[in-house]
């Protein structure tokens, strides 16, 4: 049995609709969601690529300053988000593939071309100042490290399991599992390189994953709001079980990123690695929070206050109802708001 090919353009279609209902294919931005159009002109305006950063002073700081602990630590962060890169890229042309709302598909394109900045600015680091063996292991160590290897094993499953059968409900379930990798495997993954930034070391290298978290924290909202868009569509998916299986996940992914801190900084004497756990359920509890349920883990409060110096403010951090809530942005953009007349 072939597969039905679905027209990139069908003007038998409405332009606007259910998320994974059949559209035109013509994109107004003015009938969709205005928060996805906000997202959209918000990431365009933080665009960047990795050679506007001069790692002039990192060559000279890998020679001379950095201890090979340091160096470790380094090649070791890295390592870690290459993988998140890497998998995140995918994973969002994926659910863009499957979703038919114009806007939302173009915004999670975007998102993935971003992510493809982010890899590339991590090979110009490593190759920049280190040798071509070195750059080299880097790649190679998230596929023989047994805790980073752990720490996206849960993620992994569900970008799995939809990619397998595609669903609202395995779509709303990657979706939860991008969230999470946004928001809480990436943020903790730039703590090593803020941590070197306050020694006043690698301070190029600092600047590009600055960069990238700020890219992150609107990646993980604009996929939270995606997220409700499906979840208004298709209340059928608004159950206590999905809350519950939310929360279940977001331990899971909290309980190994906390493993994975305590090794990557096994032998740092520096940092209080029980500040940055609670840094992660902090995130943690932000990101759900964003998403209107309840913030299940100890922590309350940014314990790690010197890492808001580097760190892009959280956006829109408000408790609502996750399942009666509508899309509360859902109203037409207005002229003045959107500047489509100044084109």
């Amino acid at each position: 049995m072939s597969k039905q090919i679905v027209p990139l353009f069908d003007p038998t279609k409405p332009n606007v609709g259910k998320l994974l209902e059949p559209h035109s294919g013509i994109l107004y931005w003015d009938e969709h969601p205005a928060v996805f159009y906000e997202l959209y002109s918000k990431l365009t305006q933080q665009f960047w690529t990795a050679h506007e950063v001069s790692l002039t002073s990192d060559s000279s700081d890998w020679v001379s300053k950095m201890t090979d602990r340091q160096k470790e630590l380094f090649k070791r962060g890295i390592g870690q988000l290459v993988v998140l890169d890497s998998l995140a890229c995918v994973a969002d042309g994926a659910m863009s593939d499957y979703i038919k709302s114009p806007a939302a598909k173009t915004l999670l394109v975007y998102i993935a071309s971003q992510e493809a900045i982010h890899n590339e600015s991590y090979t110009y680091a490593c190759t920049t100042f280190m040798t071509k063996e070195e750059a080299d292991e880097v790649f190679e160590r998230p596929k023989q490290d047994p805790r980073i290897l752990a720490a996206t094993e849960s993620i992994n499953k569900a970008f799995i399991e939809f990619q397998e059968d595609k669903t609202p409900a395995t779509l709303a379930m990657a979706l939860v599992a991008m969230i999470a990798l946004e928001g809480i495997r990436f943020t903790n993954g730039f703590v090593p390189f803020y941590y070197l930034n306050r020694n006043h070391l690698m301070l190029g290298t600092g600047k590009i994953i600055n960069f990238i978290n700020k890219d992150e924290a609107q990646h993980s909202y604009s996929q939270i709001q995606i997220l409700k868009k499906l979840m208004a569509d298709y209340p059928e998916l608004n159950t206590p079980e999905f809350t519950q299986k939310i929360y279940d996940f977001f331990k899971d992914v909290v309980k190994k990123e906390q493993d994975l801190v305590d090794s990557i900084y096994e032998g740092i004497t520096d940092i209080d690695v029980i500040e940055v756990k609670m840094y992660v359920e902090w995130r943690a509890n932000m990101l759900l929070a964003n998403m209107g349920l309840d913030k299940i883990f100890p922590t309350q409060r940014n314990p790690m206050r010197w890492i808001s110096v580097f760190d892009p403010e959280m956006i829109n951090n408000r408790k609502g109802d996750f399942f009666e809530e509508k899309l509360n942005n859902y109203s037409r953009t207005s002229a003045e708001k959107n500047g489509f007349d100044d084109l």
